[in-house]
Formats: C-alpha cells, sequence, structure tokens
C-alpha cells in the first residue's frame, strides 16, 4: 500500500492546482493525505475536477481558526477477506 502526504499550504492559485490534478491522475498511491488546505470548504465539484473522474473517496475536516484543515482521499484500496 503505497501512502502520499502532502503540506499544500493552501490551495494557491490555478497552476498548484493543475500540478496538484496531473499528480492525482497519475494515481501512483493508494491513500492521499492532504494537510494545510486553508480551504474553507470542500465539495464534490473541486474534487472531481482535482481527480479527473468521480469515482473517488474523501473526507474533509475544514480550517479551524489558525489551523488549516486536512483532507483525506481513499484510492480502490481492496482487501481480500475469507471467511471460514
Amino acid at each position: 500500500m503505497k501512502i502520499v502526504s502532502l503540506n499544500m499550504r493552501g490551495w494557491g492559485g490555478s497552476a498548484k492546482r493543475r500540478r496538484l490534478s496531473l499528480f492525482f491522475q497519475k494515481g501512483a498511491f493508494d491513500v492521499c493525505l492532504i494537510q494545510e488546505t486553508k480551504k474553507a470548504s470542500l465539495d464534490d465539484h473541486l474534487i472531481h475536477n482535482l481527480w479527473g473522474h468521480k469515482d473517488v473517496k474523501w473526507v474533509a475536516k475544514e480550517p479551524v481558526g489558525l489551523s488549516g484543515g486536512v483532507m483525506m482521499h481513499i484510492v480502490n484500496v481492496y482487501s481480500p477477506c475469507s471467511a471460514s
């Protein structure tokens, strides 16, 4: 399992969002943690644009005061389970 952790220091301008989107679309990880988003609200439209598709699960903790906020994205994690 590959886990990626990014400190965004804010979503920034369109160039940063483009680089982030290209990184996400390569999909070389299973779990992605994003800190310091400094984004007051995240919605499905923004996330789907960044990932390039709608098949994505995510959760976020919005910023409080000077705390920058955290977002977590989980990509197609499969864990076989055998019951006997």
